[in-house]
């Protein structure tokens, strides 16, 4: 996850609001957002890249599936 990598933003009017998605060039992680229409955008930039390096991170904490199966339960973990 790198903090300073170059991202792709697009930005979305929808009355009062705008939509923010942004993709993270290196690890192609997307999410997207809403805010007020009238926040700069190096604000909105500052944000999506705040959001990206929370998702990263949220996923790096994640274990990859075994597809063996638990224990103590029944199935097979996909």
């Amino acid at each position: 996850m790198a903090a300073e990598g170059e991202i792709y933003l697009e930005f979305r009017v929808s009355g009062k609001a705008v939509e923010v998605a942004a993709i993270d060039a290196q690890t192609a992680v997307e999410v997207t957002f809403m805010a007020p229409a009238n926040t700069s955008e190096s604000e909105l930039a500052r944000l999506a890249r705040q959001k990206l390096n929370y998702v990263q991170s949220m996923n790096q904490d994640k274990p990859e599936p075994s597809g063996k199966r638990p224990p103590d339960r029944r199935g097979i973990i996909v």
